[in-house]
């Protein structure tokens, strides 16, 4: 292999790190969620996001669908 090779490796294996360890930082601090970018704060734009602010109206007593 040649040093070319070898510096591809490495940059693949550093973008597949922080592509992980992105993901990890954000669900460490609750900013995940669908890719609206608003970390699912009772939006409906995905179906997590909508089930999420279903489960929270039902628990507060509100019958929304």
């Amino acid at each position: 292999m040649g040093p070319v090779e070898i510096v591809v490796i490495v940059l693949a294996v550093l973008f597949v790190a922080a592509v992980v360890g992105w993901n990890v930082y954000k669900k460490l601090t609750g900013k995940g969620g669908c890719d609206c970018g608003y970390g699912c704060g009772g939006c409906h734009g995905c179906p997590r996001c909508a089930h999420k602010a279903h489960k929270k109206n039902a628990h507060n007593g509100n019958s929304e669908n």
